[in-house]
């Protein structure tokens, strides 16, 4: 099983989580997202990745990554704090889970199969040159085989080292 579960929708709104006449929060941010099971809101902190660095605006389409041991308020519409968050555009999808040496995910459901074109960076843009196995990766792709394990040719994927 994918070890962050993730959220995918549509950004309806992104507001400022600043308390009044403080900057305490200044930083941090909620986003309204229209799911394909209903509303859902995401607070987004100096700590998420957001791949690319790209600045989020209402109607981008995002997947959304938290933590599944994190507390969770109970009200309406669900609040995560995401842990890392991509745009991903019509036809593409993303995973973070953690692959092996053989780049098959923990689930054993999808095995990424990089080509020339593949970029690997670390999150701050740095570009790996060796097979990014054993690691958490954030993996962007659109198309896979049918078969068990999926196959696909990643076009983006971010590798999270851990210190030894």
């Amino acid at each position: 099983m994918n070890s962050f579960p993730s959220i995918a929708g549509t950004i309806t709104a992104i507001n400022s989580l600043a308390k009044e006449g403080g900057s305490q929060g200044l930083c941090s941010f909620l986003l309204e997202l229209q799911t394909s099971q209903g509303a859902a809101s995401l607070v987004l902190t100096p700590n998420t990745y957001v791949h690319e660095n790209e600045s989020l605006k209402p109607g981008d389409t995002i997947t959304a990554f938290y933590d599944p041991n994190a507390p969770v308020p109970l009200i309406y519409p669900p609040r995560y704090t995401a842990l890392v968050i991509a745009e991903t555009e019509k036809g593409s999808q993303a995973v973070l889970d953690v692959f092996d040496h053989t780049l098959t995910s923990s689930d054993g459901t999808l095995r990424l199969t990089p080509d020339r074109d593949t970029d690997i960076l670390t999150p701050n843009g740095q570009k790996i040159r060796q097979i990014p196995g054993g690691n958490l990766l954030l993996v962007i792709f659109s198309a896979t085989t049918r078969s068990i394990p999926a196959l696909t040719v990643p076009e983006d994927i971010v590798v999270f080292c851990t210190e030894a």
